[in-house]
């Protein structure tokens, strides 16, 4: 009972602080897209995500989410004063219309901007599913007022190359990432010409820091290399989104597309072990180790074996740790960055200041 309250009286606390700080940004209808960055109810029921200890902080059962507790989704939600995250396209018709009326996610853990073996989608695929919402009269134009849209595409289409080499074809690689790039604009372009006024588009985080790479440095270290992959993507699609909001701005101030920087995000929770996030929260040393660890070569978070014995371990203390599984984020360490990344949260409050006015 007493760790129960303790969850919701911390979920209690993170509403506050984001209506305190961000209260001023009042959004329509949330639509997201992307990753199992951005995933609150994976509609893949055998994920791991559906699996015990995922949802441990919130809300103390898994809840379809890739982490411990709360994901970047729900904070973005909070923020723009939403009531909860959006429900799943797949859901749509098992859902009560208030609830469809404020937005609507179609993110699926694994996708990228190309297709890969697995069968994932991708944000293509996901774009051509909003178009349909439209097309079928699920929304209007006029619901589209104030919309804004969340896009998380951080590295699926890279991890196979980067696990595989640290790029025996430098040139090739670099062609690839252009390619990339090119892809994911095309793709954010075609929901901005549907009608979301404000869309939020993620960098790729620091690949060479995520636990599935640094734990063969016993995660005391990074590979330099991937990172500096990522802050090549990173260059161009902040370069491309720079060019299109320079083409396509509001003529206010605002721009349509706002770029949002996991990337330095990250290396900041890294580089300043010091600092104390809201809530009293200190990242433990080494901030490369996850929460959530397998324990066996073929093992990972949530894995167990035939008898149904875990073949995992957990940290004691969630919110002291960063990282909750080998790619993803502890609920702690999604309201760091959030915290962290006030230009972004300045642009969002003045885009939807100046739809209001």
């Amino acid at each position: 009972m007493e760790r129960n309250k303790f969850k919701y009286s911390s979920l209690f606390c993170i509403i506050v602080f984001f209506r305190v700080n961000g209260g001023a940004a009042q959004a329509s209808t949330l639509f997201v897209f992307g990753d199992s960055y951005v995933v609150t109810r994976s509609v893949d029921r055998g994920a791991v995500c559906w699996q015990e200890p995922y949802g441990i902080t919130y809300p103390g059962h898994p809840s379809g989410r890739y982490s411990d507790g709360l994901v970047l989704t729900d904070y973005v939600a909070m923020f723009l004063g939403l009531l909860e995250s959006p429900i799943h396209y797949e859901a749509m018709n098992s859902t009560d219309l208030d609830k469809i009326q404020t937005g609507m996610s179609f993110a699926y853990g694994g996708t990228g901007v190309f297709g890969n073996s697995s069968g994932t989608s991708n944000l293509g695929d996901q774009v051509d599913l909003f178009k349909q919402c439209l097309v079928d009269g699920v929304y209007s134009t006029a619901d589209l007022q104030g919309s804004v849209a969340l896009v998380s595409i951080t590295g699926a289409d890279y991890s196979a190359l980067l696990s595989v080499s640290e790029s025996k074809n430098p040139q090739a690689l670099l062609s690839y990432m252009e390619a990339c790039v090119n892809q994911l604009m095309q793709d954010v372009t075609r929901l901005h010409d549907l009608g979301i006024e404000t869309i939020l588009v993620t960098s790729v985080p620091p690949l060479g820091s995520l636990p599935s790479l640094t734990h063969s440095l016993g995660y005391q270290n990074y590979s330099a290399t991937a990172n500096s992959w990522a802050s090549f993507h990173n260059f161009w699609l902040q370069q491309a989104i720079n060019e299109f909001n320079a083409e396509n701005g509001h003529g206010d101030g605002t721009t349509p597309f706002i770029y949002m920087d996991l990337f330095n995000a990250y290396l900041f929770a890294f580089e300043d072990s010091a600092t104390v996030y809201p809530g009293n929260v200190r990242f433990e040393s080494p901030i490369f180790k996850p929460c959530c660890i397998g324990m066996g070569e073929d093992s990972t978070c949530g894995s167990i074996d035939a008898e149904g014995n875990k073949l995992y371990s957990v940290c004691d203390d969630p919110t002291s740790a960063f990282f909750w599984d080998s790619e993803h984020l502890t609920q702690s360490g999604w309201r760091a960055i959030l915290t962290t990344l006030q230009s972004t949260t300045d642009s969002l409050v003045r885009c939807l200041s100046k739809q209001k006015a």
